[in-house]
């Protein structure tokens, strides 16, 4: 995630900053990319839930005394596996933002 998101911050900076020179404010900035991110990880994270719930059961199934996982279980880890996300992301973004856009533009 952390290469992922340094990538599309690299490959995305002329943008963001000609979105500041027009007067988009950091707000806004945020949520296109922070969406644009979360989509990725929100994806992955819901076609894995269940082909981890099997193989975490037919794993399970090798002890003699087990306690079942519950769904709620996968979908709170996936929730904070969200959360970190979106920390890091947030990191990284305001990082990019802090950048002066005339620096970013000088070439153009």
């Amino acid at each position: 995630l952390y290469g992922m998101a340094r990538h599309w911050l690299y490959t995305k900076r002329r943008e963001l900053a000609l979105r500041r020179v027009m007067g988009a404010e950091a707000k806004e900035i945020l949520r296109f990319a922070i969406i644009r991110m979360l989509i990725p990880v929100f994806i992955g994270g819901i076609s894995a839930l269940i082909p981890i719930w099997l193989i975490m059961q037919e794993w399970m199934t090798q002890y003699s005394n087990r306690a079942d996982l519950p769904l709620s279980m996968y979908g709170t880890v996936f929730m904070f596996v969200l959360m970190v996300s979106g920390s890091i992301l947030i990191l990284h973004i305001r990082k990019a933002l802090k950048e002066h856009p005339a620096k970013v533009l000088y070439h153009e």
